[in-house]
């Protein structure tokens, strides 16, 4: 475990200061979180690091993190609702309808 997660072990805080570095100016390639954070969480990591980061899916995603870390939800019925929710607002309106 790194110094950031024993300092900050929710993995929310955690993002909330990674956003607040970006916000800072603080490039990806030198930011604090890099090294223990990108390894644990990548995709995350390059998620909070878009450009267009959507801070409505972020929440989405911590708040189920959080459920399954809390023992609420199973990680497989939450990965389920996860896929079918970004399916159904990315994949689905690009498909063609069926005859």
């Amino acid at each position: 475990m790194s110094f950031v997660q024993e300092e900050y072990p929710d993995i929310s805080k955690q993002v909330f200061l990674i956003l607040e570095e970006k916000k800072s100016g603080c490039c990806k390639e030198n930011s604090k979180f890099k090294e223990s954070f990108e390894k644990q969480y990548p995709q995350l990591f390059e998620m909070l690091y878009s450009s267009d980061l959507n801070m409505h899916e972020l929440d989405f995603i911590l708040g189920k993190y959080n459920s399954v870390r809390k023992g609420d939800n199973t990680y497989e019925d939450t990965s389920k609702e996860v896929g079918q929710v970004f399916y159904d607002t990315y994949v689905a309106p690009i498909l063609p309808e069926k005859k």
